[in-house]
C-alpha cells in the first residue's frame, strides 16, 4: 500500500453515516477535462436523484449540476451516505459511458450540524457555475434543482433565479465550520 492510499483509508476510519443528518457532498467525474453538464446528463440525473427520493433513501433539498462534478445536500435516510452516492453514481454510469467519461474514486462529504443553516449551502451551489464563468449573471443555470418547499423561502432572496455579485466571493461553507467539518472520503481533487 502506498502512503497516499494508507491517507485515505485512515480518512476513513470512523466515518459513519447518521440517518436523519443533512449532508452536502461533492462528486467528481475522474477526468476533470471533461463535461457532462448536459441537458441530457441532468434528465438522468433527475431521474436517478428522484428515484433515491421514491425510495426513502433520501429526503433531498437541492442538486447542482456542473461541467466536472455535482453538489447535493440531502437527509440520509435510510442506508449509508456511501450507499446512496454509489447508486446515484452507478446510475449515471450508462451514459456517461456513452461519453466516455467514468467517476472519480469516492466523494466529499460535510455532514451539517444540526445548527448549521442550509442557506449558505444553497448560496455556494447557486453561485457555483457563475462562479466558474461558465455564463453570464444575467442567465440562469439550467442544471440545478431545489425541492419546492426550499425554493419557497430561498427563490425570494435570490436575484430573480441568479445569485447575488457578493455571493460569488462567499467562501465555502464547510470551511467555516471548524473542528468536525469536512471529511474527504477517497477524493484526490475537490471541485474547483
Amino acid at each position: 500500500m502506498n502512503h497516499f492510499n494508507r491517507g485515505l483509508s485512515t480518512l476513513r476510519k470512523g466515518r459513519v453515516s447518521v440517518s436523519g443528518a443533512r449532508y452536502f457532498v461533492s462528486v467528481n467525474i475522474a477526468d476533470r477535462s471533461r463535461n457532462i453538464a448536459t441537458a441530457e446528463v441532468w434528465n438522468e440525473f433527475q431521474e436517478k436523484a428522484s428515484a433515491l427520493r421514491e425510495a426513502g433513501m433520501i429526503d433531498d433539498y437541492a442538486w447542482v449540476l456542473m461541467p466536472d462534478h455535482f453538489h447535493g445536500d440531502f437527509v440520509l435516510k435510510e442506508k449509508t451516505l456511501g450507499t446512496v452516492l454509489k447508486r446515484l453514481k452507478g446510475g449515471l454510469v450508462p451514459i456517461l459511458r456513452k461519453m466516455r467519461v467514468g467517476w472519480q474514486d469516492g466523494y466529499h462529504d460535510h455532514r451539517l450540524r444540526p445548527e448549521e443553516e442550509l442557506a449558505p449551502y444553497l448560496r455556494y451551489m447557486l453561485a457555483n457555475p457563475y462562479r466558474k464563468n461558465l455564463l453570464p449573471r444575467s442567465e440562469i443555470w439550467p442544471l440545478w434543482w431545489l425541492a419546492p418547499e426550499v425554493g419557497e423561502w430561498f427563490l425570494p432572496l435570490t436575484d430573480h433565479g441568479r445569485p447575488h455579485r457578493e455571493w460569488l466571493e462567499q467562501r465555502k461553507p464547510w470551511e467555516d465550520c471548524g473542528e468536525g467539518g469536512a471529511k474527504m472520503n477517497g477524493v484526490t481533487d475537490l471541485p474547483r
